[in-house]
């Protein structure tokens, strides 16, 4: 497997995990997202910043670890020096691309007419 491949393996796993977790602790989640002001690399406009005011916030509310929220797909950090600065930018990007479409695909679309 590539890095490329690798980077997109880990953030699907990683976002995944986030969403059922969300299902669990804030059910109806998703619909609450507004992904035309969504960054995931923004404190108040990522997943957390918008249902709870800020990422601290969401972290504080259900006594999650910064490791934790890592492995939820909520941020992430140097990726244990794996990757360079290339590879963790790309992460970021996968991991948003990845939350959009778990979001979309959560969101009842109207019927066309």
């Amino acid at each position: 497997m590539n890095v490329l491949d690798e980077i997109d393996v880990m953030a699907g796993k990683r976002v995944s995990a986030g969403a059922r977790w969300l299902d669990e602790v804030e059910p109806g989640w998703a619909e609450r997202i507004d992904l035309d002001d969504f960054c995931l690399s923004d404190g108040r406009r990522c997943i957390l910043g918008q249902l709870y005011g800020r990422y601290s916030d969401g972290l504080d509310t259900h006594d999650l670890e910064y490791e934790e929220a890592k492995m939820y797909g909520f941020n992430l950090d140097t990726l244990d020096g794996k990757y360079d600065q290339w590879g963790e930018g790309l992460f970021w990007i996968r991991l948003e691309e990845h939350w959009i479409a778990e979001i979309e695909s959560r969101i009842p679309q109207p019927p066309l007419s």
